[in-house]
């Protein structure tokens, strides 16, 4: 069963209108993939510049579950949370 989680303020995100549809923690893995495999052209060009330490030597994950949330990216030694809303 699944629960809706609401986003940031004035947020489209993925799914309804201001709300996120959560999958049960068995499905936690197979939604991240999905929300991965929907980046948005925005998404796809910061990840290249995220991706393998090319930050300062930071690693950044994509689509990380956080409590209820799934993060675009974070950077979980600098405790950095970046989300991307549009192009």
């Amino acid at each position: 069963m699944s629960s809706l989680v609401p986003l940031s303020p004035g947020g489209e995100g993925f799914g309804v209108r201001g709300t996120l549809a959560m999958p049960d923690p068995v499905d936690e893995m197979e939604f991240a993939r999905q929300l991965r495999e929907g980046q948005t052209f925005a998404e796809a060009r910061l990840w290249e510049r995220l991706r393998a330490r090319r930050m300062g030597g930071h690693k950044f994950r994509r689509q990380r579950s956080i409590g209820p949330y799934f993060a675009d990216f974070c950077c979980l030694e600098a405790k950095l949370i970046v989300e991307l809303d549009g192009d």
